[in-house]
């Protein structure tokens, strides 16, 4: 229903509530003696959470791998990938990651970086890949024989119920064992 009296919504002001909405924090990590600004994200953008959740499903064939301590730093590692100006994207392999992950522990840029983000913007991707999961799942129901899925199956990435393997307790894993987020989850 259209009120009379209600503004027509233009570019320019969808440009002026993006830019409110979205704001980071200027960080400044000092290495070596020399100072550098990080800006850190304080609303994480559901884009960005797409990017975030690509990047991990890419790399989960390494990441169900390593072990578990590793593993939640790693899914650390891509928020601060994500959700900060920090130029990581030059890292395409798996193994680059994890090396500079590793860089980012010994720099003591890791901690400075994962301390600040807002604990409510860390619930946000847990709950987002758990709707994720839950969308995966109910494709999987409708359209079992789909190539991809079979592949998923032969992979062990899905049981042959179409559930995906393992979905709540490495969500869980990650964010729980960690402190950072606590997240109940009933089914």
């Amino acid at each position: 229903m259209s009120n009379k009296n209600n503004k027509q919504l233009t570019s320019s002001i969808l440009l002026e509530a993006y830019s409110k909405e979205f704001t980071q924090k200027k960080v400044t990590i000092n290495i070596n003696n020399e100072d550098y600004d990080v800006l850190v994200d304080l609303k994480f953008k559901n884009t960005k959470i797409d990017e975030f959740i690509k990047d991990w499903l890419n790399n989960f064939d390494n990441y169900k791998e390593l072990d578990k301590s590793i593993g939640i730093l790693y899914f650390s590692f891509l928020t601060i990938k994500h959700f900060t100006s920090l130029n990581i994207i030059e890292t395409n392999t798996f193994e680059e990651q994890i090396r500079l992950l590793n860089i980012l522990i010994d720099l003591d840029v890791y901690s400075k970086l994962i301390n600040e983000f807002p604990e409510s913007e860390l619930e946000k991707i847990n709950e987002y890949m758990f709707k994720f999961f839950d969308k995966m799942n109910n494709f999987i129901k409708d359209d079992k024989n789909n190539e991809i899925l079979k592949k998923m199956i032969d992979d062990g990435l899905l049981d042959v119920d179409g559930e995906l393997v393992g979905k709540q307790e490495l969500v869980n894993e990650e964010f729980n064992e960690t402190n950072e987020v606590k997240i109940e989850i009933t089914d």
